[in-house]
């Protein structure tokens, strides 16, 4: 079965977006993480 382009065409770029979407939440993760760290030093 022969998949058209167009499909293709979408599917990549649903792939795309949702990969930078995974990337941005774990750059928020790793910030709220590092901001923890740190008010938790400050409190000790």
């Amino acid at each position: 079965m022969m998949k058209s382009p167009l499909k293709l065409i979408i599917y990549f770029n649903i792939s795309k977006k949702k990969n930078a979407i995974v990337r941005f939440n774990k750059v928020i993760l790793l910030d709220l993480l590092v901001l923890s760290n740190k008010s938790g030093k400050n409190n000790m």
